[in-house]
This record gives structure tokens, C-alpha cells and sequence, in this order.
């Protein structure tokens, strides 16, 4: 298998904060509609977004250490490895 190029890796990391930021804002919208789903795209672009931009992630850290309440229940929609049951 060969390595992947320095390019290659930016470039899909573009990729998917785009595609994460499309979800973001199509979640908010089915999310104010009373269409189902807008949750599960709010939290699928989120956690595209936070895994590939560094400069996202340290927003959302300062927020989080700001507002610990009021981001609590993405902290547990985005935990892996735990079970999301008690959301």
C-alpha cells in the first residue's frame, strides 16, 4: 500500500470540513422544520468538522471550558466508545 502524499491528506481534510460544514448548516435547517433528522445531521457534521480542522477544535475547547452546560449534550453525542443511551 502506498503512502499517501502530504497533499493528498490536506486535501481530504478540505473535503471533509466542507462536507461537515454542509451538514452543519442543513441540520439547522431541518432542525427549525419539522422534518426528523436535523439532530443526527447537526451531530454528524460536527463531528466531521471537529476531527479534521485544528482550528475548530480549539474553538469548540474554549467554548466548551466557557459554556460546560450548554455544550454538554453534543460532549456526549460526540464521546466514543461509550454508550449513548443516557442522552
Amino acid at each position: 500500500m502506498a503512502l499517501k502524499s502530504k497533499a493528498h491528506q490536506t486535501s481530504w481534510r478540505g473535503v471533509s470540513v466542507g462536507a461537515g460544514a454542509v451538514c452543519l448548516s442543513v441540520g439547522t435547517l431541518v432542525w427549525l422544520s419539522p422534518a426528523p433528522g436535523g439532530f443526527l445531521l447537526l451531530g454528524l457534521g460536527a463531528s466531521l468538522v471537529l476531527a479534521n480542522s485544528h482550528a475548530a477544535k480549539r474553538r469548540f475547547l474554549g467554548l466548551k471550558r466557557r459554556y460546560p452546560q450548554l455544550l454538554s449534550p453534543l460532549r456526549r453525542l460526540l464521546r466514543v466508545g461509550r454508550s449513548r443511551s443516557n442522552v
